[in-house]
């Protein structure tokens, strides 16, 4: 509860599923607003713990309230979704936990869904939480500016200019990365978009002025649906983007023409 009033979602607000699944997407991690983790990929963890160190998140948690609401450090995306499923597990409203389910789709990575197992907290689990899973997406595209494709641009003599021609793209892949899905219906959206929805705690990229990221409806995704909230492009782009590669070009009006579309390198 102390995370939740970070987000100083309203009482009433604390009523919709939709909008606690986006308030917490933003709270587990410390970007904007003291959140429960700091996140660290520098490999250097002098000060804190490293994230593969961590065997499970109730000592974030502890950590976190036993210091008085002090960032934890360290996180990547896995210790994320982990905390993310603990905490769907102990401070939303009521549903029913799904255990056990495994599901593998293939788009630009393969995604990898477990559903969760909570055992130390189950109980809290059925009785309190959104039901919640970790999912980990292999060749995971990370789309910087919107526009659906990963993007890298390189000069005549072949070698990659950082940052693309006006120095603000810096899409890649990453081998892999881990988010979560929530169940729940979404009135907010046009009928057929319920289910499993996709929160991601990383902090990537801000969506309305936070880092946070859906909750986006994995049907929206699977269609392509990319106008429907929350963050819905985001992901889309994460599981289905072009790589496109363009080469300096003196010919083109742009300066640039097409070299490769869809080479993952």
């Amino acid at each position: 509860m102390y995370l939740l009033e970070l987000s100083k979602l309203s009482h009433a607000e604390r009523g919709s599923p939709v909008k606690i699944a986006r308030a917490i997407s933003a709270v587990i991690n410390a970007n904007d607003d003291l959140g429960l983790l700091v996140g660290n990929w520098s490999n250097d963890y002098r000060d804190g713990v490293a994230p593969h160190s961590w065997t499970g998140s109730v000592a974030i948690f502890e950590q976190y309230l036993k210091s008085g609401g002090r960032s934890v450090k360290y996180g990547q995306c896995w210790v994320f979704s982990a905390a993310t499923v603990t905490a769907n597990a102990l401070v939303v409203l009521s549903s029913t936990a799904i255990d056990g389910e495994i599901e593998v789709r293939i788009s630009v990575g393969t995604v990898i869904t477990a559903a969760l197992t909570c055992s130390p907290i189950h109980p809290v689990c059925r009785t309190l939480g959104i039901p919640c899973r970790s999912v980990t997406n292999y060749v995971s595209a990370h789309d910087t500016d919107s526009s659906l494709t990963v993007d890298k641009y390189f000069d005549s003599h072949g070698e990659e200019i950082q940052g693309g021609p006006d120095g603000h793209c810096s899409d890649s892949c990453w081998n892999y990365h881990v988010w979560n899905d929530v169940w729940m219906s979404r009135p907010d959206l046009p009928e057929g978009n319920g289910g499993w929805q996709v929160i991601d705690a990383t902090p990537q990229e801000q969506s309305d002025a936070l880092f946070r990221c859906g909750p986006a409806s994995v049907e929206a995704v699977k269609r392509g649906k990319v106008g429907l909230a929350y963050d819905t492009p985001f992901i889309f782009a994460e599981v289905n983007a072009d790589v496109c590669h363009f080469q300096e070009d003196k010919s083109s009006h742009w300066g640039f023409s097409a070299l490769n579309i869809n080479q993952y390198t």
